[in-house]
């Protein structure tokens, strides 16, 4: 996984053995873990897209109020969906560093004695 050390699970006897912040740091280590893969595995809307793309070509059909309509919403679609988009791309790298930051100080707590 992108370079990350493969979490292993801890055995209960040595899970009780562990500190708070030990048990705190392995906790938000597996959080951010499942908030990365599951921002890989995100599918972007291109059903409000394609819904945005056929709403506008029927507002450009008329000068109609009604098609009007049609059409500016269609665009607004169209918006949404871009900006969703571009937020998920945006974020990736973030949710990249947490996991970075989770693993790294769940090694710090781990080699304290």
């Amino acid at each position: 996984m992108d370079g990350f050390d493969r979490i292993k699970r801890i055995p209960e006897n040595e899970w009780k053995k562990l500190t708070g912040d030990q048990q705190d740091a392995f906790n938000r280590r597996i959080k951010a873990d499942k908030e990365y893969a599951r921002s890989l595995n995100d599918t972007p809307p291109a059903a409000l897209f394609v819904i945005g793309c056929i709403l506008g070509v029927f507002g450009l059909r008329g000068m109609t109020f009604f098609t009007m309509t049609f059409g500016a919403l269609g665009g607004i679609l169209c918006i949404f969906a871009a900006l969703w988009e571009i937020i998920r791309v945006i974020d990736r790298p973030h949710r990249y560093q947490r996991v970075r930051d989770a693993s790294d100080e769940y090694k710090r707590t781990m080699n304290q004695k």
